[in-house]
């Protein structure tokens, strides 16, 4: 008896019933969203929050955006914004200005501008300038 005769046909209907399952509209977007005004957002050094190390900038709102966060960093008067942490939710932080010490766990290594870091959830994981000069980063990630 061939063997994929057999199974290739019941994978196929496996996935095809998984895939038939599964709800594939769209929700529809608030009104306010669909309007440019609502989703755009420009950087203003004048509205960024002062924090100890520097400032931050939030470029989305979380009510808008289902939980999704962008966040930018600058961090020039301390070693780091915040120490190093873990929390639920996956993370991606992306260097944009400076030498960055990333840390991942146990691992560390500094990295330069325009590098990114993935940060599965609950594992502990940290930014902090490596130089001093100043870092600026994005954070991405859902709440």
């Amino acid at each position: 008896m061939h063997l994929t005769k057999f199974y290739l046909p019941l994978v196929i209907l496996s996935f095809s019933a998984g895939f038939a399952a599964r709800d594939l509209s769209k929700p529809s977007a608030p009104a306010i969203l669909t309007r440019m005004d609502s989703c755009l957002n420009t950087f203003n050094p004048d509205e960024a929050v002062a924090t100890d190390a520097g400032w931050i900038h939030w470029f989305t709102k979380k009510e808008l955006s289902g939980g999704l966060n962008l966040k930018m960093t600058r961090v020039d008067k301390q070693q780091a914004y915040h120490p190093a942490h873990k929390h639920n939710d996956p993370e991606i932080i992306l260097v944009l200005e400076g030498e960055a010490r990333l840390t991942l766990e146990d691992e560390e290594r500094i990295v330069p501008q325009n590098t990114s870091l993935f940060c599965p959830p609950g594992l502990m994981h940290g930014i902090s300038r490596a130089s001093d000069k100043p870092l600026r980063y994005l954070i991405i990630r859902t709440q």
